[in-house]
């Protein structure tokens, strides 16, 4: 009997480097908020603080352009990654394409929208986590959705949850980093 073969395609990435000019002339003069006379910083001082902020901005631009990309793996199935040479000059792109099955790649029209009263929201999130777990053998545990669906999908929920003595989840907005709102755990979701 024969095994079943696979490939492995490798790709390496450009590195993500910001760059932000720095002038010694941006240190010799007080900065705002710094005292006028007595405590003021030297312009070491002031180059070290800069070079501080500076740093902590650029990680966070590297950490946002990965999470981004990461969304658009998930959501497209693959991610365009462009080369740029130091004057951010475009000189190339490369897809990287991840093999999403289309079958992954869900576009709601009609009366399968969630704001139509015949839609079914939860029907079609438990057909979709039976598909995944299916083609892939993981187990989904969370949704992640748009705003412009969360109030249609709460309304299609608010019978499921308003029951007595029978706790299938509840409704509970927490904020949460990122401009994320979690609302809600939900026990309808969690089977197959």
């Amino acid at each position: 009997m024969r095994r079943d073969g696979f490939v492995t395609e490798t790709f390496k990435p450009p590195y993500i480097k910001p760059k932000r000019p720095t002038r010694a002339q941006d240190f010799l003069t007080r900065t705002p908020g710094e005292a006028v006379y007595a405590g003021s910083l030297s312009p070491q001082q002031r180059a070290a603080r800069q070079l501080g902020k500076d740093m902590r901005e650029m990680m966070d631009a590297i950490i946002q352009r990965e999470e981004w990309m990461a969304a658009q793996a998930l959501v497209n199935g693959k991610v365009i990654v462009t080369y740029e040479d130091d004057d951010g000059k475009v000189i190339g792109q490369k897809e990287v394409d991840f093999l999403m099955s289309d079958s992954h790649k869900i576009e709601l029209s009609g009366t399968k929208v969630w704001t139509h009263a015949d839609a079914d929201p939860v029907k079609d999130l438990r057909t979709w986590k039976r598909r995944c777990s299916q083609d892939s053998g993981a187990t989904v545990d969370r949704a992640i959705i748009g705003s412009n669906v969360v109030d249609p999908l709460l309304a299609k929920l608010k019978d499921k949850l308003d029951t007595r003595r029978i706790d299938l989840g509840f409704i509970k907005p927490e904020q949460l980093a990122g401009g994320v709102t979690y609302y809600a755990p939900c026990a309808t979701f969690s089977r197959n």
